[in-house]
């Protein structure tokens, strides 16, 4: 996994079912380091969550949700896990529209404001 975290790197903290060892620890660091834009992969059995660290402009924690689900590696179910994860997806749009944003010249306010 390379160290560079050019870009825009976000941590984030995926609650999932079924990891049971260490190997599983292993299948899952080794399939979403493969994904562009994945930097780094800290899956814990015993807690049974996957720490990743991605850059926001390559991919999205939707995406990484979606590997995790197809390894055979489920979301949290329950109201909280559901709210918390809607929360993580809201708070990563904003911080993508947020880097995206092109100011305006010479900070001058848009035309009809």
């Amino acid at each position: 996994m390379p160290n560079s975290h050019n870009g825009h790197p976000v941590s984030r903290t995926i609650k999932v079912g079924g990891i049971s060892c260490s190997g599983c620890e292993r299948g899952i660091s080794e399939a979403l380091a493969a994904m562009n834009g994945v930097f780094e992969v800290r899956p814990d059995h015993q807690r049974g969550e996957v720490e990743v660290v991605y850059d926001l402009r390559k991919i999205r924690l939707e995406s990484l949700e979606q590997k995790l689900n197809e390894l055979g590696y489920p979301l949290k179910g329950g109201f909280w896990a559901r709210k918390k994860r809607g929360f993580a997806h809201f708070k990563e749009q904003n911080e993508f529209d947020a880097i995206s944003h092109k100011g305006h010249c010479c900070s001058k306010p848009p035309p009809g404001s």
